[in-house]
């Protein structure tokens, strides 16, 4: 990797499974020619290269929480060893949806108060989630009648805040 790359890391810092996380993987993620970024993944290891992921993913498609992943080395990054998002082993039959507010509040207090405010709503129908920022929350779905639940719940919030959801991966 070039020295003049800009490289950004996308972190959990609150992973909804961090008691079972012990090891710490990277995924590459689609980038452009002058930058590169990287998810963090939380991950309970389970071989020299076989890990639980522990976390909700914001960015990374096709990945969720309780999959079976491998890793590898990858040329592309050598300073990170071989422990690099690689495949899926294992998938857990979980999904993930992403909801993005759109609409970029610099006020903080609204940026504040919406978040609090869906918040509350997944924490009581029980959805595990992780917030990046105030922006972007990760909800992970246990199955499809919790996608179709997420999916009217969101609708609240619609009709008051600019906001997009997005299925990155299907449960089942």
């Amino acid at each position: 990797m070039s020295e003049d790359v800009v490289e950004t890391w996308f972190q959990h810092d609150q992973p909804v499974w961090n008691h079972l996380a012990d090891f710490v993987i990277a995924s590459a993620l689609p980038h452009e020619d002058d930058a590169v970024s990287f998810e963090q993944l939380r991950v309970r290891k389970l071989d020299e290269s076989v890990f639980e992921n522990c976390v909700v993913p914001f960015l990374c498609y096709d990945l969720a929480l309780g999959d079976i992943v491998s890793t590898h080395s990858d040329p592309r990054f050598p300073r990170l060893g071989s422990f690099m998002l690689h495949d899926i082993v294992q998938p857990s039959g979980r999904g993930v949806a992403r909801i993005w507010f759109s609409d970029d509040s610099s006020e903080p207090r609204v940026a504040h108060e919406r978040k609090s405010e869906l918040t509350a709503m997944l924490q009581e129908t029980g959805f595990l989630f992780e917030w990046w920022g105030h922006r972007l929350v990760a909800v992970d779905l246990s199955d499809h009648a919790r996608m179709l639940q997420l999916r009217g719940m969101v609708g609240s919030f619609e009709s008051r805040w600019l906001l997009e959801i997005e299925v990155s991966k299907a449960p089942g």
